[in-house]
């Protein structure tokens, strides 16, 4: 991978400023917690119409939770906890410095990627652009 898309990889997972980052971290809790409602939807064999009239909200609504076009609020949570007669587990942890992947180790692995797929197409969602094409 050339320097060139590596700029460019950089620029799409950083930030551009605090406030951003608060932003994204947010959709990501909001994500991690439809995923567990998505479950639970599952485990009880409903559809999410259904779901949504047991928690006294709109179909609409659940489908754009689960999607991520709307983050989760608190009477949302609320209302599946009462609907389900369930708890909720919230906890905090330290996050390990080496827990998370640095830039140099994600570039590292799509430059393997790179390397060893026959076809590998790089697109850039935010100028809507084909970076670079792998081999074929």
């Amino acid at each position: 991978m050339s320097s060139k898309n590596d700029k460019r990889w950089q620029k799409l997972l950083s930030f551009k400023n605090q406030n951003e980052k608060i932003e994204h971290e947010a959709d990501m809790i909001s994500l991690r917690m439809a995923v567990e409602i998505e479950k639970l939807i599952e485990e009880k064999g409903l559809t999410k119409k259904e779901f949504a009239q047991k928690i006294g909200t709109s179909a609409a609504y659940v489908t754009q939770v689960l999607r991520g076009d709307k983050r989760i609020n608190m009477k949302f949570l609320a209302q599946i906890l009462q609907g389900f007669d369930v708890s909720f587990d919230f906890g905090f942890q330290e996050i390990e410095e080496t827990g998370s992947p640095s830039f140099d180790r994600i570039f590292d692995i799509a430059r393997q990627a790179e390397k060893s797929l026959p076809l590998c197409n790089i697109y850039d969602f935010t100028t809507r652009k084909t970076l670079k094409r792998g081999h074929s």
